[in-house]
């Protein structure tokens, strides 16, 4: 069920010139906020990894609508569903309860976005410019959104996790981040299709800049991980933070939890009152950082209101952020690449999960290697 069976208008998501904007008392001061709004902008804030227009009730249509275009539609892709050969390595390796737990699960509306961070060294700043082989992207996620439990799970599936590319088995078992790089976000949909059966509404593309850019506008981030300790980071200082994997225990299974830790603590930083209060820092938000985000044609205004509407009583701080299962060890494939092998186990309930749009729930009674469960590196 699409969020657009339910599409809601401007007022119904800002209210009146007269309801936008309400006040609240605290220590004998007037402080505006704007609640129905933040929820909208949170919403974009999130599947743009804390990119997008945080002061969308100022400019809400013209902002929104010029956000970059990827150049297709997410229904123009053929989503071809989990490959034979998985679904029976996972159903033969998977503990029967947690098969049946996610089996049992009762399906619920939901919507589900891919989330690639490219590397502007390749693109150079604009998330819109792929070539053939130019590029690999860092970061895969992706996030549901399920406005009927009001609840939001976002997944990480490490860049190195070996794959079969539809198309090129003859390069046999290689990363999945290849897949960008042979052909771009329609293959690397149907190379996430193939080996999880998860469907993907929308698809959005941030540049690495945004990490920099979106960190200074909020004046910075505290971050706790082993390797570091307890630090406040800047704009270039994050960047590094969320790059950085060589020295980690678990290499890049390691750094998509720092690129979670980083999402978190920017949507946290995000609902401060210090970034609230302000008009004129959420529209800085949104200028600083939109340059570097692009969204598939089907993305609208539309799309966000509606999703808001649904989702304005929730808590969207309560997010679930957790980790494809894969296996400790790592191994080359025969092009000397090092790849990590997915724990299809484990990995085919979590993907039935997802597709249920129940994720949240099944992250939250199972164990998995959520951002909570064990230290950042």
């Amino acid at each position: 069920m699409s969020a657009n069976d339910s599409a809601a208008s401007v007022e119904d998501i800002f209210g009146t010139n007269e309801t936008i904007v309400e006040t609240v008392e605290e220590s004998g001061q007037k402080k505006r906020r704007w609640p129905k709004v933040l929820i909208t902008s949170f919403l974009v804030l999130l599947l743009v990894f804390g990119a997008a227009a945080a002061g969308l009730w100022f400019y809400a249509k013209n902002q929104l609508e010029s956000m970059q275009q990827l150049g297709l539609s997410v229904e123009d892709i053929l989503q071809e569903g989990i490959s034979p050969d998985i679904l029976a390595e996972g159903e033969k390796n998977a503990d029967p309860q947690d098969l049946q737990d996610a089996q049992n699960l009762t399906p619920v509306s939901y919507i589900n976005f891919l989330i690639l961070g490219s590397d502007s060294r390749t693109s150079a700043g604009d998330p819109t410019k792929w070539e053939a082989e130019a590029q690999r992207t860092d970061t895969i996620m992706i996030l549901q959104i399920s406005p009927e439990t009001k609840h939001m799970a976002v997944m990480s599936i490490p860049r190195d996790s070996a794959v079969v590319i539809p198309g090129y088995e003859s390069e046999g078992r290689t990363k999945l981040n290849l897949s960008y790089a042979h052909g771009g976000l329609p293959l690397t949909m149907q190379t996430l299709q193939s080996i999880s059966g998860i469907r993907i509404d929308h698809i959005m593309t941030v540049d690495f800049t945004t990490f920099t850019k979106l960190t200074d506008v909020v004046g910075g981030v505290t971050l706790t991980s082993q390797a570091e300790g307890t630090k406040t980071y800047n704009g270039k200082e994050a960047l590094k933070f969320v790059r950085y994997r060589k020295g980690l225990p678990l290499s890049d299974r390691d750094r998509v939890r720092r690129q979670q830790l980083w999402m978190r603590t920017v949507v946290n930083k995000m609902f401060s009152r210090e970034v609230l209060s302000s008009p004129s820092k959420v529209q800085e938000v949104y200028t600083s950082i939109s340059p570097y985000v692009a969204v598939d044609n089907s993305f609208s205004l539309t799309t966000v209101l509606s999703l808001a509407n649904a989702m304005k009583d929730a808590d969207l701080r309560n997010t679930q952020f957790v980790t494809a299962p894969t296996y400790t060890q790592t191994e080359m494939n025969k092009d000397g690449l090092e790849i990590i092998n997915i724990d299809y186990g484990r990995f085919l309930p979590l993907c039935y999960a997802f597709q249920s749009g129940r994720a949240w729930e099944y992250i939250s009674s199972h164990n998995l290697d959520t951002l909570d469960s064990r230290p950042v590196q």
